[in-house]
């Protein structure tokens, strides 16, 4: 027989004849991976695990128990079937192993080969299923996020639209929305899904965000007013209500002291922005640089190694809407995004005093290029 399975199977023995027993029988029926420890066949999986199937371990080796490395298999490639193979006085193990979820089954020493080639194919087989039944439920899931995503922008644009006393923000929805990932990388190899969970998680997460653009973008009317303050203590300000201080590093200044805007706002809106990158994987320095553009003051911040990593528009946190209300509201612009896959930059730039302020007619001509991103999701 020749092999002609996909998926192989890691047999883990402590003795070297065992192992060469295992390969001699069934090599022609899958592809074999053998290690002769718990350590090794750990090794193996982290290394092999996208090429194996099964797993089949003795239970009696001198420096760990298999029924160790199944749980360790169970927890981090819980796709693979996973099978025990001991001694009649291991039975004890073996029992524990099935009932604690650990194991398929077992099969004891000594083998008989008919039974065991069999009880490797269905443990294959099962594999197999399973493999088929999570790429269908990715499948689903997938169709359901760009449901959600599709759902998820036609909430920000109409949410967005009902702050009146915000200038500008439609056109902040669309830089939002135009930048920000729509999907995030997801190697879940267990998926599930429950579409009632499904939709009343997404209904909270979007009262949520709407909960806190009130309260972020929303004042009273005594700290709404437009005053004249210096862009670089006010960066340093949100840098420590954002709790990154010690992470910001204002490279280049420049006497900003010609700027005309709500303050609070746009401290909130920069306290936002650097709480963001300071929760980035490895991010250990923010770089500023505040520039003046004769009628604009841009504000670059940057992270060396920083990426969009999981954030997508299904769970970017509201902060980064809010940052973009507030921006646009003062005449300004946002662009964040990843340069030459180093270096993870946002530019902010607002208008200095007397630079037109007003509110921008809004086009939905961008809408059908956003669309074909979900089309292509």
């Amino acid at each position: 027989m020749t092999n002609d399975n996909q998926f192989g199977v890691l047999f883990v023995d402590d003795e070297e004849k065992a192992l060469k027993y295992f390969e001699r029988a069934f090599k022609n029926d899958f592809q074999i991976f053998t290690a002769e420890s718990a350590a090794k066949g750990r090794a193996i999986l982290d290394d092999k695990n996208s090429d194996i199937g099964v797993l089949i371990t003795d239970q009696r080796m001198p420096e760990e128990k298999g029924v160790e490395l199944l749980k360790y298999a169970r927890k981090n490639y819980p796709q693979i079937t996973r099978m025990l193979t001991t001694a009649y006085s291991d039975l004890d193990d073996a029992i524990e192993a099935v009932n604690s979820g650990e194991i398929l089954r077992y099969v004891t020493k000594p083998w008989d080969i008919q039974v065991l080639t069999t009880e490797l194919r269905q443990a294959m087989q099962f594999f197999e299923l399973r493999r088929e039944r999570d790429q269908l439920m990715r499948e689903k899931l997938s169709a359901w996020q760009r449901m959600k995503g599709v759902n998820r922008m036609r909430d920000i644009l109409v949410m967005s639209s009902a702050f009146t006393l915000t200038k500008n923000a439609l056109p902040a929805a669309q830089a939002f929305l135009e930048q920000i990932p729509f999907n995030a990388s997801s190697n879940s190899s267990n998926p599930t899904f429950n579409h009632w969970e499904e939709l009343k998680s997404d209904i909270q997460e979007m009262l949520a965000i709407a909960e806190n653009l009130i309260r972020k973008i929303n004042g009273d009317d005594s700290d709404s007013k437009a005053s004249s303050v210096d862009v670089g203590e006010l960066l340093k300000s949100a840098s420590r209500l954002a709790g990154v201080e010690e992470s910001l590093n204002i490279a280049s200044e420049i006497s900003a002291s010609g700027i005309e805007i709500n303050e609070r706002l746009v401290e909130q809106m920069l306290k936002s922005l650097l709480a963001w990158l300071g929760q980035m994987p490895g991010s250990n320095k923010i770089v500023a640089n505040i520039e003046d553009e004769q009628t604009n003051i841009r504000i670059s911040l940057k992270i060396e190694g920083g990426t969009w990593g999981d954030t997508s528009l299904l769970n970017a946190p509201s902060d980064l809407l809010s940052a973009y209300l507030i921006g646009y509201h003062h005449g300004g612009l946002i662009q964040m995004e990843e340069v030459n896959g180093t270096d993870f930059i946002i530019s902010i730039t607002l208008p200095l005093e007397g630079a037109t302020n007003e509110q921008t007619e809004f086009d939905l001509s961008w809408l059908d290029n956003v669309l074909v991103r979900f089309e292509n999701w």
